[in-house]
């Protein structure tokens, strides 16, 4: 049981009233160093991106993904270990030369390949990497856009449905200011 004599504090006796004053209200903008607002739409774009796109948006580019035509599919056995699209974008299910693919796009860049025949010199430098880690077992088919396979369908055929999610960094096309952002996180990632 407690007593009065327990409390520690300020006796009532010496306690005084509180005294509120209005702050005065100063325009905020009149005190934001110089170049603010430029952050804070840079700020808000990030925001943007980091938030992802809308949900509308985002069925339609799922969808659009999904229609996306395969150039080149890469098997061993019944087993997709790579798919190169039409847009140049590359799929390894289980992981794979994704600094192979790059190489062969700054390649291509090098060249001076563009369209088609850079697509084709991807698929070639692939078939050529692939072919040493899988050997005779490798099977290459290319194809038309008529008879090609979907994303979607190659994405369900190896994962079991459809891709339900936007594309990350790895699935976009390889133009040579991708090719140098990839390769840049590379050389981060292994201290290069």
């Amino acid at each position: 049981m407690s007593s009065s004599n327990d409390y520690v504090g300020i006796p009532i006796s010496q306690a005084q009233a509180l005294h509120h004053s209005t702050p005065k209200l100063e325009k905020v903008s009149d005190h934001l160093p110089e170049g603010f607002e430029d952050f804070q739409t840079a700020m808000a774009k990030f925001d943007k991106k980091r938030n992802g796109p809308a949900p509308e948006d985002m069925v339609r580019q799922i969808a659009q993904q999904n229609a996306l035509k395969a150039h080149t599919v890469f098997r061993s056995g019944s087993k997709v270990v790579a798919v190169q699209y039409q847009n140049g974008s590359v799929m390894y299910p289980q992981g794979g030369d994704v600094g192979g693919a790059i190489a062969a796009g700054k390649q291509a860049d090098a060249l001076g390949l563009g369209g088609q025949q850079r697509v084709d010199f991807i698929a070639e430098q692939m078939a050529q990497k692939l072919q040493t880690i899988y050997g005779v077992g490798l099977q290459v088919q290319s194809y038309d856009s008529a008879s090609a396979p979907s994303q979607g369908e190659l994405h369900a055929e190896v994962f079991g449905a459809p891709s339900q999610k936007p594309s990350s960094l790895w699935a976009g096309s390889f133009d040579a200011q991708t090719l140098q952002m990839m390769d840049d996180m590379l050389a981060d990632m292994e201290g290069r």
